[in-house]
């Protein structure tokens, strides 16, 4: 702003004002949970050019600041196929990160699944996904561990566990068995 109207006659606690309000747009690329801080200040000087006696004093107004947060991710979801299963059937574990897409991307990501002894681990994988950065998944004996450096913004991860019911005496007589990502 070059210059703010002034108020004839001149009272000291009616000034003239400008309000700037600034809209932005946060990047995709900016991780979720993020702290996002903006700054204003306030510089002015006496008038607009050197006046009659060529002299003009330069003053600043302080300072204010304020953060916002970028969404949180949401956690994740797990699915199974079949939802009832026999000694012998494979079974099919289904992780999604986040459970619904957000507009943030997540970064340096760990999900881990300690899968009841009742299902023999067979293997692992992750859905291809072109939004995923660097995606690795593992498992020894009953612990899944999949990694990832970044999902993308809107995008979702899906680990894969596929397994087969054990014949052990821990899965006999219709035990029920809870499964927690």
């Amino acid at each position: 702003v070059n210059q703010l109207a002034p108020i004839e006659p001149f009272v000291t606690n009616n000034h003239s004002a400008i309000t700037l309000t600034v809209v932005l747009s946060i990047s995709p690329i900016i991780p979720a949970a993020s702290l996002l801080t903006n700054q204003a200040s306030l510089s002015y000087d006496s008038q607009a050019s050197d006046g009659p006696v060529s002299v003009e004093r330069s003053y600043s107004g302080g300072s204010h600041s304020t953060t916002v947060q970028t969404v949180d991710p949401p956690g994740l979801s797990k699915t199974v196929a079949p939802f009832t299963a026999t000694i012998g059937q494979i079974v099919v574990y289904t992780i999604t990160v986040p459970s619904t897409p957000i507009t943030a991307a997540l970064t340096t990501i760990t999900v881990t699944d300690q899968v009841k002894p009742n299902l023999r681990v067979t293997e692992t994988s992750i859905v291809a996904n072109p939004d995923l950065v660097n995606p690795a998944v593992i498992f020894s004996g009953q612990q899944v561990t999949a990694t990832f450096d970044r999902i993308e913004a809107s995008a979702q991860a899906q680990v894969v566990v596929t397994g087969v019911v054990s014949n052990t005496s821990i899965n006999q007589d219709g035990v029920v068995v809870t499964n927690t990502a």
